[in-house]
């Protein structure tokens, strides 16, 4: 059982956050969605929030010169990846369903 380590984690660092669902590859999403959440509502007047996870490329000259720009409110960069489709076929890891 995790609970008793977590908690001790919790009460010594207070460095975690957690939610109603596992933690697993398949939730990256929920999970990115309720650091956002506790993002917004603990630390509404940051000037900057990154997420990253192992598995990303950091362009940090790219995201230097973004940061040296005036700043801007509701600002978010990425790769955007154009004239493409969604993967359909089940061979694919992450591939999109039609209906």
């Amino acid at each position: 059982e995790l609970a008793a380590p977590l908690a001790e984690e919790s009460a010594a660092h207070r460095d975690l956050l957690q939610q109603d669902f596992l933690d697993t590859y398949n939730n990256l999403t929920l999970k990115t969605l309720m650091g956002l959440e506790w993002l917004s509502r603990h630390c509404p007047d940051a000037a900057y929030v990154m997420k990253a996870d192992t598995d990303v490329f950091l362009n940090l000259p790219y995201l230097v010169s973004r940061l040296l720009l005036p700043r801007r409110r509701r600002f978010a960069t990425g790769f955007v990846y154009r004239g493409t489709a969604p993967l359909r076929s089940p061979a694919y890891k992450w591939f999109v369903p039609a209906e």
